[in-house]
This record gives structure tokens, C-alpha cells and sequence, in this order.
């Protein structure tokens, strides 16, 4: 049976950010445990959705010893977050992946950018994925590149570092770096929702 851990990163405003998320799992009929309801143990759970990581949680050993399989989604931020990117980046020796800061945006004031897929099982069925401000990830496979541009991006990225969200598989952990936490979150509460069929490809889809 199929469990999701929502890990909260507002450690002062418990699981805020997440319910929008918890609601999409909910009304597909899969388990998803928001930071204050998880049952203590990580094998309870297929996939980690854990936005604007800073710091080591408590199940992170499971993680370092490569004891736990499963998927974990663990995302930065734009550029001015620079706890969470220096964090992510400390973690590269794990997941392979590095987080460049940018401001990859065009339209995230407003509604978001739909930002199209790539080839992959995990988006399947899925035409867009939808962000706010991001920065850029590289050194997995990409799942979706930015469309960019315009007057909100104020940092030089070479065309490598246009993909914002990459995953990678490394040893029993299938690794999903994201460079916005604004996919999985409720700073924009429409977003989840509006590419479900993802969030529900990242629960669903078999690890490689």
C-alpha cells in the first residue's frame, strides 16, 4: 500500500504548507502523513515530499546508511534562499544533483509557470509542471525544463541549467531534486492541484 511523508520545513508553523498537498493524495484515495501524524517509522513510507529543506530531520540516518528505499522529493529555492540551497547542495554526495541559484520565473507572480515535461515515467500523462521563482537543478535526469526569461530572472544561466527539477537513483533512494518548493506546497494553494497527475506519478510509479 502506497504512504506519503509530507516533512514540513516550518518547523514554527507545523505543516501549513502542505495541506493543499495532503488533499490531492487524500481524494485519490492515498495515505499521506502530514510532519506531527507520521508513525515514526520510515518503512511505513513509499515516498518523502519534503519542501525547502534546511536541516536534518529526524529520520535523516535512514537516509545517510541507505536503509530506507523509496522516493524522496527534497526541494530548494530561488536564489535569496540561501539556507535551503546551501543545505540541498551539502547533500549532493547523496543524490548527485547540485541546486544553481537563479530566479527562473516568467509568470510566477501572477498564476504560475507551466513549465513543460520531459520523457519519463514519471511524467507520464503529465504536459506541464507548474512553479513559482526557481532556481536551477543539474546533474540528474530531467523531468521539466523552465521557460524562463523575461524581466524576473536577474541571474545568467548557461543552457545546461535550464532543467529546474531532476531525479536520480542512488543505491536504494530514487531522488527527486527540485530548485522551487512552490509545486508541492501551499504558497500558491492551486498549484498541487493543477498537475496532480505528477504528484500522483511520484507516489505510484515504480522505482527504477
Amino acid at each position: 500500500m502506497v504512504r506519503v511523508l509530507l516533512w514540513d520545513h516550518d518547523h514554527s508553523l507545523p505543516n501549513v504548507f502542505l495541506t493543499a498537498l495532503q488533499d490531492v493524495y487524500g481524494d485519490n484515495s492515498i495515505t499521506a502523513d502530514l510532519r506531527d501524524e507520521w508513525s515514526g517509522d520510515l518503512d511505513d513510507y513509499n515516498l518523502i515530499i519534503w519542501p525547502k529543506a534546511d536541516e536534518d530531520p529526524s529520520w535523516w540516518s535512514n537516509i545517510v546508511a541507505d536503509s530506507w528505499n523509496g522516493r524522496l522529493v527534497i526541494t530548494a529555492e530561488f536564489s535569496v534562499h540561501f539556507q535551503t540551497i546551501n543545505y540541498v547542495n551539502s547533500k549532493t554526495g547523496l543524490h548527485g544533483m547540485t541546486v544553481v541559484p537563479d530566479n527562473l520565473a516568467v509568470n510566477a507572480a501572477g498564476v504560475g509557470d507551466e513549465n513543460p515535461t520531459k520523457d519519463h515515467q514519471l511524467t507520464d500523462q503529465v504536459d506541464f509542471i507548474v512553479s513559482g521563482s526557481s532556481s536551477a537543478v543539474i546533474g540528474g535526469t530531467s523531468l521539466s525544463t523552465h521557460i524562463d526569461g523575461g524581466p524576473w530572472r536577474f541571474l545568467p544561466c548557461p543552457e545546461c541549467c535550464v532543467t529546474w527539477i531532476e531525479q536520480n537513483k542512488v543505491g536504494n533512494v530514487d531522488w527527486i531534486v527540485c530548485g522551487d518548493a512552490n509545486p508541492f506546497s501551499d504558497d500558491w494553494p492551486l498549484f498541487p492541484a493543477r498537475h496532480e497527475q505528477f504528484l500522483l506519478n511520484l507516489a505510484n510509479k515504480p522505482i527504477p
